[in-house]
């Protein structure tokens, strides 16, 4: 392996780390009695390095999400149509909640942001915030803007429907969303 390569996947490692023991203190003592410094020495590393990583602590719950955003972001290419853009991304979200990591990991965010309001309004918006390119047509940022906002709707519905979620359900959520967009909005 090259030193490229080994480097990513240690970056890669100390960043899932890093959520791991973040989500695991916001889980025992609540998202705003955990500090900076409880999170880099509970993930072996200095607080420095943990900012490097993640520049806020709301970054330690929203990280995974903003990257999930990033994938569904090539959905975008190509100009589709409203249709083509959500059967995109309904296929991106499947692929993506197929990984029993992010899985484990939408649940124990999902926990959180059911008993706080400021951080589950944050992570609506990091999910579902795509943007089209600059030089974008009006329709493109309309449709951009539809399928954005059936995510976001889809998200704030599934962490809303409390503790009996699950990762899986959110595709489920997201999919009931989208029939529910068709009757409102027919493009």
């Amino acid at each position: 392996m090259d030193a490229t390569g080994l480097r990513e996947r240690r970056r890669r490692d100390t960043e899932a780390e890093v959520e791991r023991s973040a989500l695991a203190l916001f889980a025992e003592r609540g998202f705003d009695r955990v500090t900076m410094d409880d999170v880099a020495a509970a993930a072996g590393i200095s607080t420095r390095t943990l900012f490097r990583y993640f520049p806020a602590k709301v970054d330690l719950v929203l990280g995974r999400l903003r990257r999930i955003d990033d994938a569904l972001r090539p959905a975008l290419d190509g100009s589709p149509s409203l249709t083509e853009l959500e059967e995109r991304i309904d296929a991106e979200l499947a692929r993506l909640l197929a990984d029993p990591a992010v899985g484990d990991h939408l649940a124990k965010v999902h926990a959180l942001l059911i008993d706080d309001a400021q951080l589950r309004a944050a992570s609506a918006v990091a999910l579902g915030g795509s943007a089209p390119a600059s030089g974008s047509t009006a329709e493109q940022r309309l449709v951009t803007e539809i399928a954005g906002a059936t995510l976001h709707a889809s998200f704030v519905t599934w962490i809303d429907s409390g503790a009996s979620a699950t990762p899986s359900s959110l595709l489920r959520e997201y999919r009931d969303t989208r029939a529910l967009r068709r009757k409102v909005v027919a493009l």
